[in-house]
């Protein structure tokens, strides 16, 4: 299939899927990504993070070109609807005819709720990998928009044992009414939970869940992370291999400067002692994306890939500190500028392949 604007066609020899996931490390010059060319990279860059149902987006798109206008901030939908039309093996015409309405009848006609707040609904919430749990949820959303606690809906729908943890069962009780995308309590909590996970993957520590189940407090679960933090400090291992790193979204400056191989990741881990080489996987897979903040303070920041924008998910100073509001300032700026930036190269990219109207 080629894609452009909102024209298509069908390439005499069909792509293989695997090659998806291969395409972002391949020269420039290789004829393995001539068929990829013409289809829009925001649409090849969601079938490529898709566990599941990728020909059916791309087969989607093809017959409803209409699908095309759901990429500025609808990937979500995008994806729940080629997934629906896998599984109820809807006539192309039927489908076609209800890309070409409001999102709010797509989000009905994929078994949602139908209404605005479900749009809402399905364009905020965070999916990073597009797994078949965070499809679960998607649909949970879409049919229930209204309630709230997203970040630890989606959170949990990945780490089903978390619902077994009895620190994690402490936290939730201790929080109850509180809406936890506003709570910096909460998003520590998760966080803490995930940089524990990446410390013993990076530590090859196998009965991490063991030592999980057994912490009451979220007291015992910082003190974990500190002293797993501290054991990969002391290892006194030579850097990594210098391994390069996707390009960020966002661009930096002098003062706030991309993490782009495992080395610096190592090395700000050791300089600002807290776990930033544990990021190493999340870094070279596109899934987080570090930066070295030099001023006003030294401090280290993350970027976490969304549907619809880079959001920036934690900055941190020496020890996981908090740090100061002047900087938080200066990085606020930052990322709003740099943001922007973006989102008009995203503009830019979008009308050109639409071509003079």
């Amino acid at each position: 299939m080629r894609v452009v604007g909102h024209s298509t066609a069908t390439l005499d020899d069909a792509p293989v899927l695997a090659l998806l996931n291969q395409l972002g490390g391949l020269e420039p010059t290789s004829p393995v990504t001539r068929w990829s060319e013409p289809v829009p990279a925001a649409l090849l860059d969601l079938v490529r993070r898709m566990d599941r149902e990728r020909l059916s987006l791309l087969r989607l798109v093809r017959h409803g070109p209409a699908a095309l206008d759901l990429r500025g901030g609808g990937e979500n939908l995008l994806w729940l609807a080629a997934v629906v039309a896998a599984e109820r093996k809807a006539p192309w015409e039927e489908l076609a005819a209800i890309l070409q309405r409001k999102r709010r009848y797509v989000v009905e006609w994929c078994g949602g709720d139908g209404s605005k707040a479900a749009v809402k609904a399905v364009k905020e919430y965070r999916v990073a990998r597009f797994t078949s749990a965070e499809l679960r949820t998607l649909r949970e959303r879409a049919a229930r928009p209204k309630e709230p606690d997203r970040i630890r809906e989606q959170y949990e729908s990945r780490n089903r044992e978390l619902l077994e943890y009895p620190f994690y069962v402490a936290a939730t009780r201790k929080l109850a009414g509180k809406r936890l995308r506003d709570s910096a309590e909460t998003r520590d909590v998760l966080q803490l939970h995930q940089d524990v996970c990446r410390l013993a993957a990076t530590s090859k520590i196998d009965d991490i869940d063991a030592q999980l189940r057994a912490l009451q407090r979220i007291g015992g679960l910082r003190r974990l992370h500190d002293e797993l933090a501290d054991r990969l400090l002391e290892r006194n291992e030579p850097l990594p291999r210098d391994q390069r790193h996707p390009p960020p979204p966002l661009r930096g400056t002098k003062e706030i400067v991309p993490l782009r191989t495992a080395a610096l990741l190592a090395h700000e881990g050791r300089v600002m002692q807290h776990c930033c080489e544990a990021y190493h996987h999340d870094a070279r897979t596109g899934q987080a994306y570090l930066y070295r903040v030099l001023a006003p303070e030294r401090a280290t920041l993350e970027l976490e890939p969304t549907g619809n924008r880079p959001r920036l998910v934690q900055l941190r100073g020496v020890r996981n500190a908090p740090v100061s509001p002047e900087t938080k300032r200066a990085v606020f700026a930052w990322y709003d500028a740099a943001l922007a930036e973006w989102r008009q190269r995203q503009e830019q990219r979008r009308r050109k392949r639409q071509g003079p109207k």
